[in-house]
């Protein structure tokens, strides 16, 4: 394999080039199609980049302009002189044709692309490569290659415009917060991001919306920070009232015992459909790859991730400056969640500078180290509850949820009861005894397990 010729064409990358050197008009059938490394020969590749900078930035094009820029650089002589690049002009084809050149020159590219994956997995398999982290990374390269096969027809605001009306509704779901839910909806295709200190209240957060879905079907959660075990213990203090910490130590006495035995039968079936990756330092690589995987084998409607600054994104030296790190790791949720059509959530830490004032509420400047969430994110809530700063933290508490920013909805102020202790948001005040084989009690009696 490795005698081989790769597939190509170097006729067609000549006959592309020609076109573009001696008709401007031709740049607009494939400057959204090609990308210099589409081009096998280095020549062809240096020729087309410097070709593409200069239509980039609305320059002339042609073999003179390519020529200077080519010398300036002090590459004319690796592309094999000005006589190769005169020569180009000769083979120049019919620019009716190029985007079908293009589209074939793009098959080669894949072809090339796919035996360099397949390669690159025989070494790594017979190295000591993890297989799991090979097969992500595998699936992410698949996937990659799909961006070169899409379609550059642009969408009229006429197309499928009577769906408004008459076709199916977009995808929403609520967060299982009733004041949160007229304020904003859990939208696919989107990333909402949850931001709060450290202990405020995001895993409660997370756990309660990520389980609320579970009567709909299979949601993905990435935990980054708790074990499997941890999650667990929260979902089922949130059900059936035993604090999340005296089960998570197995402090339990008998009662406390069969209160937490009886819940874990009650809710057993809907446990099965909170699917959990704890990889620790997980990369926007492999959520993308394992929500692929969940959405074929699981049928997922939902992801999230608790939280974003356990992130990595697998680059060691992007990793070592903090807001590169959280930054790509940002971007690639949210091409994730537009990639799958899957509503993200997001819990990310909030900044020190909220301690330092009076007032403790959070602003939308207090996010952390960059202002790559707040741009990318649909929706943000910053948390906030009055007991974490008291000095004898209550047991029932209320958690604000400041949204700040809602592309599709209003900002405003919406808020909850808290149970903390029994990771239990939306409980009752009132001193009456929890009864573990009953459905859960809310603070009012509207249906806010209904998670459209």
């Amino acid at each position: 394999m490795e005698a081989k010729v790769q597939p190509h064409s170097d006729e067609i990358e000549r006959a592309v080039l020609g076109v573009l050197l001696t008709q401007p008009d031709a740049w607009n059938k494939c400057i959204d199609l090609l990308q210099p490394e589409v081009f096998y020969s280095e020549a062809n590749r240096q020729i087309y980049r410097v070709g593409r900078e200069l239509w980039v930035a609305s320059k002339p094009v042609d073999t003179l302009t390519v020529l200077q820029r080519l010398k300036s650089d002090g590459l004319l002589d690796t592309i094999g002189g000005g006589y190769y690049l005169s020569q180009l002009s000769t083979r120049a084809g019919v620019s009716s044709n190029i985007e079908y050149h293009c589209r074939l020159l793009i098959e080669f590219h894949i072809s090339r692309r796919l035996i360099a994956i397949g390669n690159g997995v025989v070494n790594d398999a017979y190295g000591t490569a993890d297989a799991l982290e090979l097969l992500d990374n595998v699936s992410a390269s698949v996937s990659d290659l799909y961006n070169f096969t899409q379609s550059t027809n642009l969408a009229s605001a006429a197309d499928n415009i009577t769906d408004l009306t008459d076709g199916k509704p977009g995808t929403f779901y609520t967060f299982g917060i009733p004041e949160l839910d007229a304020l904003g909806t859990f939208q696919a295709g989107l990333p909402h991001v949850f931001a709060g200190r450290p202990g405020i209240g995001k895993s409660i957060v997370s756990v309660h919306v990520m389980w609320h879905l579970t009567q709909l079907g299979n949601v993905l959660l990435f935990s980054p920070e708790m074990t499997v075990r941890q999650v667990q213990a929260r979902i089922v203090s949130s059900e059936c009232g035993v604090p999340y910490s005296t089960i998570l130590r197995q402090q339990m006495n008998e009662q406390d015992r069969e209160t937490v035995a009886q819940c874990i039968m009650r809710i057993g079936d809907r446990l099965d459909k909170m699917k959990i990756d704890p990889t620790s330092g997980i990369t926007p690589a492999q959520i993308r790859a394992r929500c692929e995987r969940a959405m074929k084998m699981d049928g997922i409607l939902a992801f999230g991730v608790d939280h974003l600054h356990k992130m990595s994104t697998g680059d060691r030296r992007s990793d070592r400056e903090e807001t590169s790190r959280i930054s790509q790791c940002m971007e690639g949720i949210t091409e994730v969640a537009k990639n799958t059509n899957l509503p993200a959530f997001v819990a990310c830490q909030l900044n020190r500078e909220v301690e330092k004032r009076t007032d403790k509420r959070p602003k939308l400047s207090d996010l952390k180290q960059t202002g790559k969430i707040e741009e990318d994110a649909a929706m943000v809530v910053l948390l906030y509850r009055e007991g974490y700063y008291s000095e004898h933290p209550p047991h029932d508490d209320t958690m604000e949820y400041s949204v700040a920013k809602n592309r599709d909805g209003s900002t405003g102020l919406a808020k909850s009861a808290v149970r903390p202790a029994c990771n239990r948001i939306g409980v009752t005040m009132d001193p009456q005894p929890f009864d573990p084989t009953g459905p859960f009690r809310h603070s009012n009696n509207t249906d806010e397990h209904a998670p459209f």
